[in-house]
């Protein structure tokens, strides 16, 4: 108890230094994705002149202001989470995928 008193001088403040490794795990997830706001030109070109994302954009929807009257439109990419291939090869027995292989057999006989 004495190591968490405050008034206490004998109190080791200096951080430990281990070689030990630690795992851990993380559910942690990054989604990455870039929003535009566009309108066509009278040369049927998309330009984004005069229109701005609003911070109310997420990845469902994207918020234009216009400091214009066009009509607009917004896009949206987001980037596809990676394919982890120790998975799909460790799955790939026919049992676990029918669907996937008679779907392949099909669309090769046709």
């Amino acid at each position: 108890m004495n190591n968490y008193c405050l008034n206490n001088s004998s109190i080791n403040t200096s951080l430990p230094i281990t070689d030990e490794s630690i795992n851990f795990t993380s559910n942690y997830e990054l989604r990455i994705y870039t929003s535009g706001c566009y309108y066509l030109d009278e040369n049927n070109s998309w330009k984004s002149d005069g229109l701005i994302v609003g911070s109310l954009t997420n990845h469902y929807e994207t918020e234009c202001l216009s400091t214009h009257l066009t009509t607009f439109a917004g896009s949206f990419i987001v980037l596809p989470t990676p394919i982890n291939w120790s998975y799909v090869f460790a799955n790939a027995d026919f049992m676990k995928n029918k669907t996937v292989y008679l779907t392949m057999i099909f669309t090769s006989v046709i």
